[in-house]
C-alpha cells in the first residue's frame, strides 16, 4: 500500500475544494511531516482520493488531499463487474480466489459484484423476506449460501475495494415475486402496459417502493464490510412510464389541479419525475451513511440519454454530492463516437470533484469485442487523466469469445495494458508469506531495506537492530525510568542512542550483569514482549490456561515471560508462520516476522495472512455482523475451547481432550452438529451468529 506524506501544512477535506471555502467540520488540518499508509489514492482533479488507516476527525478514513501540498504514488482505479450471466466467478469460493487472484495480478483494486438482480437478491435478506417473501434467489448455485459475505472475506487478502452493485435498480421481471405479490408498486405507460425493456419497472413516486429500496441497501451497508454500494443505468424511471394512477393523481395534487402532460418529454413532466429519482437517492443516501462511511457509486448512461429516457440526470446528484464515485459506461464500438461522450463536459466537470472512471465494454456472450478495441478505449481513458476504468464484464475481460465456447484472450496483451501496480520497494519479498506486512512498515520507515534492493525477510535481527526498530516505530512512547550505562554499549557505536532510548522507555532491558549484548540475534520471545509493552489489555485467564489452548510449545515459553504472552494473544500481536500453533518462542526472530508483529502492532490495515494470525475470539463473541473465517480457526484457541465445550456436553467430542486445537474430532463435531441442524456453517466454513446462538442454546443431547 502507497505512503502519503504531508510536504505542505494542508487539511482532509470531505470534497474536493479550497479549504478555505469550506466549514471546520468538513476538514482536519493536517501538519507537514506526516504521513499515512493509505489503502489507496485515486486522482481527482488537483486532489487525491484516498482512504486512511484511520479516522481523521469529522472526516472519516476517505476523502482528499490536494495534490500540491502532498507526495503519494497515484494509482488508475482498475474496476470489474462481477457478473452471475454468462460467468461462473461468483459460483464457488475457490472461483472467486482464482478470479481474484487473476484479477490481482492485473492491477485490479476494485470489485463491483452483483447482489440484486432479476427481482432477488443473491445474498440472504431479511428485507426482501419482509416485503416480498423471498429472502435469496432460487438459484441452487446462490440459495444455500451467502454471496456477499464470501466476497467481502476472499477480497480481503487482495486489498479489493468491495462495492456491491444493485444491478436491477427500480426494474423487476414480470414473473418475478417482487412483480406478481405487489402489482400496485409497479408503474405503466399510458396504454396501461407496465412492461419496458422486457421488464416491470418499480414507481419511485411510491413511498413504500422508497422505504423499501433504502432499507434493502442500507441493510447491506450494516451488515457487511463493503467499501460502498453501486446503483447503475436501472436506478431510474422511463419516461413512457409513470402514466399509472397513483403518479397521475401525485402529479396534479402536487402541479395545482393540473393534469400530467400526456407527451413523455415534456419538460416539466421530466423535472417532476427527476425529483422523485433524486429524492430517492437521497433517502438510500441518507439510510447507507447512517450505517457506514461507504461511497454511493454510479454507473450511469451518458447523461443526454439517461436524463432524456430514464429520469437520471446524475449531473445534478454529483453536483449535490449525492454520488461521490462516477462510472460512467460507454459502450460503443466507434472510436471517435467513445471518446466524443468521454469528453463531454459533464465527464470532465465530475473528475474535478469526484472519483470519475469509464465503463469499457469487454464483450457480451452473443457479441464479440477485440482487444484492440479495449486497449484504444482504455487508452484514451488514460489520456483524459480520468481516475481509471471499470471493465464489463469479468468473463469478457479474460475471454473472447464466450460463444460457442470460451477462447482465453492473450494474457501477454492483458498484462501489457493492466501492468501491475510497482507497489514492492524489494526485489526478494514477492513470494514472501508477509509481503503487505513489509511493505506497510517500509513505506512508514520502521524497517529499511539494503542498497541492492532487497529486504533479506528471512534474515535475523541483532537487539541493537531491534531497539532501532522500536524507536521509529513509537517514537512517542514515554520514559518510564532513569537512564542506564550498559558495559557492552559505547558512546561510539552506532547504537548507542536508540538503546538508550528503548531502555529508558521500558521497551527492552539489559541482563543481570550489566551489558545488553546488542549484537546477539533477538528472540520472537524477545520481539513479542517488547512490543507488549506499548499495549495494555485486560486478561481475565490464568496465563497457563490461555496458552495451552493456543501453542503446542508451551513448554518452551519460561514462567516469567507467561503473563506477557498469555495478555500478547488478548492484543491479538502474535503471529506465528507457518503453523501458527507453533510459537518456537526461544528462536531468531526474522525481519519479515517482525514487519508482521509490528503491522498487527500498530494495526496497520491487518495486512498479515489470516492463517498465521493468533485471535481472540470467543463463541460469546460472534454477535452481529461478525463472522470468523476458516483461515482463523487454527488460530483461535479460544474459540475452539469453547466449541470443543459446548460439542462436550452435546456428546459431540470427548471431554478430556478439549485443547483448543481445531483437530479432526473438533471437526467431525462440528459437521455431525451442523447437518443435523440444517446450518451450513461447515460447508461455507464460517462461524457466524445464528451458529453461535445454535450451539449456545441447543440442549438435545446426540448419542
Amino acid at each position: 500500500m502507497p505512503t502519503l506524506t504531508i510536504i505542505q501544512n494542508t487539511s482532509f477535506k470531505k470534497i474536493a475544494a479550497p479549504a478555505a471555502k469550506l466549514p471546520p467540520q468538513e476538514k482536519f488540518a493536517v501538519a507537514v511531516g506526516q504521513f499515512f499508509t493509505v489503502r489507496y489514492a485515486f486522482k481527482v482533479g488537483n486532489h487525491c482520493f484516498v482512504e486512511l488507516p484511520q479516522p481523521l476527525g469529522s472526516i472519516g478514513k476517505i476523502g482528499y488531499f490536494y495534490l500540491p501540498h502532498v507526495k503519494v504514488p497515484l494509482q488508475e482505479l482498475r474496476g470489474v463487474w462481477l457478473t452471475n450471466t454468462d460467468s461462473d466467478i461468483l459460483h464457488s469460493r475457490q472461483n472467486l480466489r482464482q478470479g481474484f487472484q487473476t484479477l490481482k495480478d492485473l492491477g485490479f483494486n476494485t470489485i463491483y459484484p452483483v447482489v440484486w438482480q432479476r427481482g432477488y437478491t443473491l445474498y440472504p435478506s431479511p428485507i426482501a423476506q419482509a416485503f416480498f417473501g423471498a429472502a435469496i434467489t432460487p438459484d441452487p448455485r446462490f440459495a444455500t449460501r451467502d454471496l456477499l459475505a464470501e466476497v467481502v472475506e476472499e477480497a480481503k487478502p487482495f486489498n479489493f475495494r468491495v462495492i456491491p452493485w444493485f444491478e436491477y435498480g427500480l426494474s423487476t421481471p414480470p414473473n418475478s415475486p417482487l412483480a406478481t405479490q405487489r402489482p400496485d408498486l409497479i408503474s405503466s405507460d399510458q396504454q396501461g402496459n407496465p412492461i419496458f425493456a422486457d421488464v416491470a419497472w418499480l414507481n419511485p413516486c411510491q413511498p413504500e417502493v422508497q422505504a423499501f429500496m433504502a432499507e434493502l441497501i442500507a441493510d447491506v451497508a450494516e451488515r457487511y464490510e463493503i467499501d460502498g454500494i453501486q446503483l447503475d443505468d436501472h436506478f431510474g424511471f422511463p419516461a413512457v412510464l409513470g402514466y399509472d394512477a397513483f403518479s397521475q393523481a401525485l402529479y396534479q395534487q402536487e402541479n395545482q389541479g393540473k393534469p400530467m402532460p400526456q407527451n413523455p418529454k415534456d419538460l416539466q413532466r421530466q423535472q417532476w419525475f427527476i425529483a422523485k429519482v433524486t429524492a430517492l437517492l437521497q433517502r438510500i443516501f441518507s439510510s447507507v451513511k447512517t450505517q457506514r462511511d461507504a461511497l454511493i457509486s454510479l454507473s450511469p448512461n451518458p447523461l443526454g440519454f439517461a436524463r432524456q429516457n430514464f429520469h437520471v440526470d446524475w449531473r445534478l446528484w454529483e453536483q449535490e454530492g449525492l454520488v461521490e464515485e462516477l462510472v460512467v459506461q460507454v459502450y460503443r464500438d466507434d472510436l471517435t463516437s467513445f471518446t466524443a461522450e468521454v469528453n463531454k463536459a459533464e465527464i470532465v466537470a465530475a473528475s474535478a470533484h469526484i472519483p470519475t472512471a469509464i465503463g469499457v465494454l469487454c464483450g457480451l456472450r452473443i457479441r464479440s469485442v477485440s482487444f484492440t478495441q479495449i486497449n484504444e478505449q482504455v487508452q484514451k481513458t488514460r489520456d483524459r487523466q480520468l481516475a481509471g476504468v471499470s471493465c464489463f464484464f469479468y468473463e469478457t475481460l479474460l475471454c473472447d469469445p464466450l460463444s460457442p465456447e470460451k477462447v482465453q484472450r492473450n494474457p501477454v496483451d492483458l498484462q501489457r495494458l493492466f501492468p501491475p501496480f510497482q507497489d514492492s520497494p524489494f526485489s526478494d519479498i514477492d513470494t514472501h508469506w508477509a509481503k503487505a506486512c513489509i511493505i506497510a512498515v517500509a513505506e512508514r520507515g520502521i524497517l529499511r531495506g539494503y542498497p541492492d534492493r532487497t529486504f533479506r525477510p528471512d534474515a535475523g535481527m541483532t537487539r541493537a537492530e531491534f531497539a532501532a526498530l522500536m524507536a521509529a516505530a513509537f517514537p512517542n512512547a514515554p520514559t518510564v525510568r532513569p537512564p542506564i550505562n550498559f558495559t557492552d554499549v559505547s558512546v561510539n557505536d552506532w547504537f548507542y542512542t536508540v538503546v538508550r532510548w528503548a531502555y529508558e522507555r521500558g521497551l527492552l532491558s539489559g541482563y543481570p550483569d550489566g551489558t545488553f549484548r546488542p549484537n546477539q540475534t533477538a528472540s520472537r520471545l524477545e520481539a513479542i514482549l517488547s512490543l507488549m509493552t506499548t499495549r495494555s489489555v485486560s486478561n481475565p485467564w490464568s496465563p497457563n490456561e490461555l496458552l495451552r489452548f493456543y501453542f503446542e510449545d508451551v513448554g518452551q515459553i519460561p514462567a516469567w515471560a507467561r503473563k506477557a504472552t498469555s495478555d500478547a494473544i488478548v492484543a491479538e500481536l502474535i503471529v506465528n508462520y507457518p503453523q501458527v500453533r507453533q510459537l518456537r518462542p526461544t528462536q531468531k526472530v526474522t525481519r519479515g516476522e517482525v514487519s508482521a508483529l509490528v503491522c498487527r502492532t500498530l494495526k496497520l490495515a491487518d495486512p498479515v495472512p489470516l492463517q498465521y494470525a493468533t485471535w481472540y475470539w470467543g463463541l460469546y463473541d460472534i454477535r452481529g455482523a461478525l463472522t470468523v473465517p476458516f483461515a482463523t480457526w487454527r488460530g483461535s484457541g479460544r474459540l475452539m475451547r469453547d466449541i470443543q465445550v459446548r460439542l462436550s456436553e452435546l456428546g459431540l467430542y470427548p471431554a478430556n481432550e478439549i485443547n483448543g486445537a481445531y483437530n479432526w474430532r473438533t471437526e467431525q463435531g462440528l459437521t455431525r452438529f451442523c447437518n443435523a441442524l440444517g446450518l451450513p456453517n461447515m460447508r461455507v466454513g464460517v462461524f457466524d451468529e445464528p451458529f453461535a446462538n445454535a450451539l449456545i442454546n441447543t440442549t438435545v443431547r446426540f448419542t
